[in-house]
């Protein structure tokens, strides 16, 4: 069962296994990872308590709070990550195919996933991000429109974790495979505009051509 608690005055529900997990609360937890990560700094991002607020409380008040909220973290086996994609998601109240071909990617959606790839520290930060660009379209029965893949990114995040993650794992994956993950984005841009540049100089060969040989005749 989730945890209950008040924060500000707030009631609070925070997981206490990754299957009651959202996919936004994972995302948190991957975007603030680092080596020497405790159950503490967990519990505040699971909580959305201040760090130095849960640093400063009494520990009869939080102590066995912090154990049961943040221990699945460090403990529980992440069975999500095995799990295949499914034929289908409940969007919106919409039951949306899911297409198993990064092909179906426009260039638009493949630029900025790439894009976003090459400024992450990891993947995983991206399995939100990266589900609401690929599904956008089919969502909304439209063409692909970035400020549309973000209004849709806050739904996507909160819905289940196991039910996100397969689905933006995939794509992540796949997009990786093709060798892009790494450059930062200003290489990006640079890898961009050299390409279109040297198209620009093919398109423009036969006029140089004709002028050269114009020239060669006055001579």
């Amino acid at each position: 069962m989730p945890f209950h608690l008040e924060v500000n005055d707030k009631k609070k529900v925070t997981p206490i296994c990754w299957e009651e997990a959202k996919a936004c609360e994972f995302v948190s937890i991957m975007n603030a990872w680092h080596k020497d990560i405790n159950q503490l700094e967990i519990f505040a991002l699971l909580t959305g308590m201040q760090l130095r607020t849960v640093e400063e409380s009494n520990a009869e008040d939080l102590d066995a709070a912090v154990y049961q909220v943040a221990a699945f973290v460090f403990n529980e086996p992440q069975r999500f990550r095995a799990l295949p994609v499914p034929n289908k998601i409940i969007v919106h109240g919409r039951e949306i195919s899911i297409p198993t071909k990064i092909e179906k990617l426009t260039i638009s959606q493949n630029f900025h996933m790439r894009r976003y790839m090459a400024m992450s520290k990891n993947l995983e930060c991206l399995i939100v991000k990266a589900t609401a660009i690929y599904l956008q379209p089919l969502v909304d029965e439209m063409p692909f429109d970035l400020d549309s893949a973000k209004a849709l990114e806050h739904d996507i995040g909160l819905m289940d974790l196991e039910d996100v993650f397969p689905i933006g794992f995939f794509l992540l994956k796949r997009l990786n495979n093709y060798g892009i993950s790494g450059v930062s984005f200003s290489n990006l841009i640079r890898i961009v505009w050299t390409k279109t540049t040297l198209m620009m100089k093919r398109l423009r060969k036969p006029r140089a051509y004709r002028d050269y040989a114009a020239l060669r005749k006055l001579v």
